[in-house]
């Protein structure tokens, strides 16, 4: 009797145990997706100078208001914020868009595995978002606040 609850606590510690593996190898898979997806960015931002978008959002972030005719004020907040806290480089104004890329990235792979998709899904969502080209645009635009 002692013997058998106590091989079905090892069967249930090992059962466990896989599953925090298994967890573990998902928090890893969409931590490296995500690491990349910023890498990426950060190697191909300047590939161009400003785009002249970027030009906009920094004027309007010069003139804050609670909504533009074109724009929600999410972006001109963050021009503003980017501004003052990195300075106006090119890569202050295309830092908050590195980091809201990569967050799509680690929300889409969580996305797909709370729908129940397994690795190999939530891979292949990743790696969508990651290809597709509207997301791949570093620079300041009204998606990424979308």
């Amino acid at each position: 009797m002692i013997l058998a609850f106590f091989e079905a606590g090892v069967a249930s510690l090992s059962m466990d145990q896989t599953v925090v593996e298994q967890r573990r190898g998902d928090w890893m898979l969409l931590g490296g997706l995500t690491l990349i997806t910023f890498v990426l960015h950060v190697a191909f931002y300047k590939g161009y100078g400003f785009f002249r978008d970027e030009l906009y959002f920094i004027a309007c972030s010069r003139h804050l208001a609670w909504g533009y005719v074109d724009q929600p004020p999410g972006v001109a907040v963050a021009a503003w914020a980017s501004r003052h806290l990195l300075g106006d480089t090119l890569f202050a104004i295309r830092f908050a868009p590195m980091l809201f890329a990569a967050a799509q990235v680690l929300f889409t792979g969580l996305t797909a595995r709370a729908m129940g998709g397994c690795r190999y899904a939530v891979l292949l969502a990743c790696i969508c978002v990651v290809a597709a080209p509207q997301y791949f645009g570093s620079y300041l635009n009204t998606d990424v606040f979308m």
